[in-house]
């Protein structure tokens, strides 16, 4: 697999799933994951494009952005690519009538649909309201057309709220395609017109965008489907077998590093870079944009569990990510361990991590950004 460098070099945008993501739904509005609004802080200030991309449907994008800034987020309705506002496009485009299978919070992104003489079924998170009899009403009026047209918001098939695991949309959409015999069209992601259309309210390419989510098939999965470059958090719905799904390999698995210190102000010139390895304390999902080819401030770091101490303060200019817990020994030292070489992030410290300065960093990490000593001093 390329080096981070190779693999995230030219991103100019960030798709940001939210449920699992930034916070996870419940009681009370929901809990911001931790890390998560320094996140998007930073993340903003690296000026960046950034656009969230959520299957959210239980809530109108008024709604749901009025939550996640009462939990501190920086995000206003027109950052948010929903698929309620999609499919209520597609209905007027196509003079449809819908059968609303959807949650009471959402209902008000359909006030100027006409929903009378149902000739279609629109199936959302409907949570509570996916009664037997609500299911059975959206089974006839699909039955009773000559081409029934069931559209759904997303195809989750799980998500993470502060209780714990939910049922979402997908296995109830899939019951009324087994029943009735047809195919949905999914409105959200995965779908490819729902990640292109987030790419154009953005104006950036696919190869330059990344998706990050929680969801190794819809976020993941249909984000490289697109063209695009996508990473998984290790919270919200993250089980430790998506890491061997037969289909989906995720481009890296992301955690909210500690930092201390001035985030270096991004220019066109900057590459933004993900730790890759995801840590003992995963919290949300996390990118710092560097400036390898400028000298910044240097930022104190908390000092290391290592064979030798690890200076407090170096360039920024010099980090780089260890892949995993692992320690790192000088050539002709003891091995400890597996070896793995870290990964650079610029020409100084690719030299000194290939050896060619005659001198490595013996280690471990804990979590922490580190530093070669050549690199650090100022080489």
């Amino acid at each position: 697999m390329a080096p981070w460098g190779k693999r995230l070099a030219g991103v100019r945008g960030v798709l940001l799933d939210i449920s699992g993501v930034l916070y996870d739904s419940g009681a009370g509005g929901g809990t911001a994951i931790a890390g998560s609004v320094e996140a998007v802080a930073r993340l903003k200030r690296s000026r960046l494009k950034v656009r969230f991309c959520t299957n959210e449907s239980q809530k109108s994008r008024a709604e749901l952005v009025g939550q996640l800034r009462r939990l501190g987020f920086d995000i206003s309705e027109g950052e948010v690519t929903a698929p309620a506002p999609a499919a209520c496009q597609i209905l007027k485009e196509r003079g449809l009538r819908p059968y609303l299978l959807i949650h009471d919070g959402v209902r008000s992104e359909f006030d100027q649909i006409d929903t009378s003489n149902p000739n279609c079924v629109v199936i959302a998170d409907a949570g509570e309201s996916f009664s037997y009899q609500n299911m059975n009403n959206a089974f006839q009026v699909l039955m009773e057309l000559e081409n029934p047209v069931l559209i759904s918001l997303g195809k989750g098939r799980y998500y993470k709220e502060t209780s714990g695991l939910m049922l979402d949309v997908g296995p109830y959409m899939k019951a009324l395609e087994y029943a009735c015999g047809i195919k949905a069209e999914v409105v959200g992601k995965p779908s490819p017109e729902f990640f292109k259309s987030a790419l154009q309210a953005i104006g950036v390419e696919a190869h330059q965008a990344v998706m990050i989510g929680d969801d190794i098939v819809g976020d993941v999965g249909g984000a490289q489907r697109c063209g695009m470059r996508a990473l998984q958090v290790r919270t919200g719905k993250f089980r430790p077998s998506d890491e061997h799904h037969p289909e989906v390999k995720a481009d890296g698995k992301l955690h909210l590093t500690g930092f201390r210190g001035t985030v270096p102000t991004a220019s066109s010139s900057d590459s933004l870079h993900f730790s890759e390895e995801p840590g003992r304390n995963p919290g949300a999902s996390y990118a710092q944009i560097l400036q390898p080819r400028t000298k910044s401030a240097s930022l104190r770091l908390p000092r290391h569990t290592a064979h030798h101490p690890t200076p407090e303060t170096m360039p920024a200019r010099c980090f780089f990510y260890p892949p995993s817990h692992l320690c790192r020994q000088r050539p002709g030292a003891a091995p400890e361990g597996t070896v793995k070489a870290p990964m650079p992030h610029s020409e100084n410290c690719s030299l000194c991590v290939q050896g060619t300065q005659g001198t490595f960093w013996t280690y471990c990490w804990t979590d922490l950004k580190v530093s070669c000593p050549v690199c650090a001093g100022g080489n």
